[in-house]
């Protein structure tokens, strides 16, 4: 049980067998194995997090195989006719870092939009700190920027209700 429980998951990747560069519906409806690699969807992400306050973990194993997380105070994403814009709190505790605080109030974008972005991800300005949905590199790794080694090679991001 992870921090006392009570998680909801909406990302994991744990290999490569599921492609992640996709396109919007797929990220809208949600995709993969919810035993391995997936996205629940961008309409159930929103639908959950838009009904009170709820906090953000990310679990990480990092590309020496340590056990990492990233917690924010505040998560939720807006509606699609707001591109499900990211909206997150302060980082509140970890040992990752905190990479994902650059990327607030940017608009989710997907295969079809994301032009030169690594990925599926909310991107904002011309750079980005952090992509999990990015394909993965020659490191067999996804990117978070306040890790020493950038690398990643698996990723859980959940949600829960703060009461």
């Amino acid at each position: 049980m992870t921090d006392g429980g009570g998680w909801t998951v909406f990302q994991r990747r744990v290999s490569g067998s599921q492609d992640f560069f996709l396109y919007w519906n797929d990220y809208k409806v949600g995709f993969g194995d919810l035993n391995e690699n997936f996205w629940l969807g961008n309409e159930k992400i929103y639908s959950i997090t838009n009904q009170g306050t709820y906090e953000l973990r990310i679990d990480f194993i990092d590309a020496n195989g340590r056990p990492l997380y990233a917690k924010y105070d505040n998560f939720r994403i807006r509606a699609e006719t707001e591109n499900y814009k990211l909206v997150i709190g302060n980082y509140a505790e970890g040992d990752a870092g905190d990479s994902l605080s650059f990327h607030n109030n940017g608009d989710f974008v997907a295969r079809e939009t994301s032009g030169t972005w690594d990925g599926p991800w909310w991107h904002r300005a011309d750079f980005y700190k952090c992509s999990l949905n990015g394909p993965i590199t020659s490191y067999n790794s996804f990117y978070w920027q306040a890790i020493p080694s950038y690398h990643v090679h698996w990723t859980e991001m959940k949600v829960r209700a703060l009461s």
